[in-house]
């Protein structure tokens, strides 16, 4: 009887003993799993924060793409329009057959490169279009054939002055005109004539 009650308590402590390890052992998966899920859950909100953050960046970008681009092309103002119209009103009065023709052309060769100087950072192709559509359209067809016949000795004179300004600055103050600079960027001269050549085979 004595052994029975002792086998009997034997196989109670081992069905209690199995009991605890299986709950320990349910317990820990239930921990590793929600561990599990957690890690799922910040891996998930990381790589949303990670696009969030790539976005932000690639708009601040074409913000300053755009930012870059405006300020190359830039916005000639209301006054150095007008500024444009006067000198090319210059380079009109300077067509052959009237005395002064080579003084009145260095004068208005000088004055455009100056111009075209000052504004190389704003100036584009489209722009000086534009500017001498403006000064067509305010103009006569007289004046317009005026510069058509005198712009071929401007545009020589300019390419004189931008390749050797010191050694045109003394025709140029015979002009009664005095040089802005002492270098040119003929790159921006070329862009400048060149639109203003498109302009008037139109």
């Amino acid at each position: 009887m004595r052994r029975k009650y002792m086998g009997l308590a034997i196989l109670m402590t081992a069905l209690l003993l199995g009991g605890c390890a299986s709950t320990a052992s349910g317990t820990d998966e239930t921990t590793a799993a929600a561990q599990t899920t957690v890690e799922e859950t910040s891996s998930a909100a990381e790589t949303a924060m990670e696009a969030v953050e790539e976005e932000s960046t690639e708009k601040s970008t074409e913000g300053s793409s755009l930012e870059e681009t405006t300020a190359e092309t830039g916005v000639v103002s209301e006054e150095e329009t007008d500024e444009f119209l006067t000198l090319m009103d210059n380079c009109a009065d300077a067509a052959p057959g009237t005395a002064g023709t080579s003084l009145r052309t260095a004068a208005a060769a000088a004055g455009l490169l100056d111009w075209e100087e000052e504004l190389a950072d704003s100036l584009s192709e489209e722009c000086v279009k534009e500017m001498m559509a403006s000064w067509k359209e305010a103009r006569t067809d007289d004046d317009w054939a005026y510069l058509q016949e005198s712009w071929s000795q401007v545009e020589a004179s300019m390419r004189e002055i931008a390749a050797d300004p010191e050694g045109q600055a003394a025709l140029v103050e015979d002009a009664g005109y005095t040089l802005g600079h002492t270098s040119y960027q003929t790159d921006v001269m070329e862009m400048v004539i060149g639109a203003i050549e498109e302009a008037l085979s139109e």
